[in-house]
């Protein structure tokens, strides 16, 4: 279920992704991640840390390592079984960085 004050964010988010504006998009995630983790809502991390990802890759040059790193630090945070799912996209995230390198 996604809270009424989450779709307004992401809707939010939406709109600065079709302006094209990435990083606009990316601290308005960053504003949805910290709101997130304040309530200890586990869907809307983990999608805040595949979009706050996305938008890494656009906006930093090597950015894999501190995507990688963040996403660490919240397996280190999480119970199961968010923390299982959480390993499951770092486990992908290492798979596609070994495919393109």
């Amino acid at each position: 279920m996604v809270y009424p004050d989450y779709k307004n964010l992401w809707q939010k988010v939406e709109k600065e992704e079709e302006l094209g504006k990435p990083k606009s998009a990316n601290e308005l995630v960053e504003q949805i991640y910290q709101k997130a983790k304040k309530e200890d809502n586990s869907p809307q991390i983990y999608k805040a840390l595949v979009h706050l990802s996305k938008y890494q890759l656009t906006l930093e040059e090597d950015a894999e390592l501190s995507i990688v790193s963040r996403f660490k630090e919240e397996i280190n945070q999480a119970k199961a079984p968010e923390k299982q799912i959480l390993e499951s996209a770092l486990a992908e995230l290492y798979w596609q960085y070994f495919n393109a390198n």
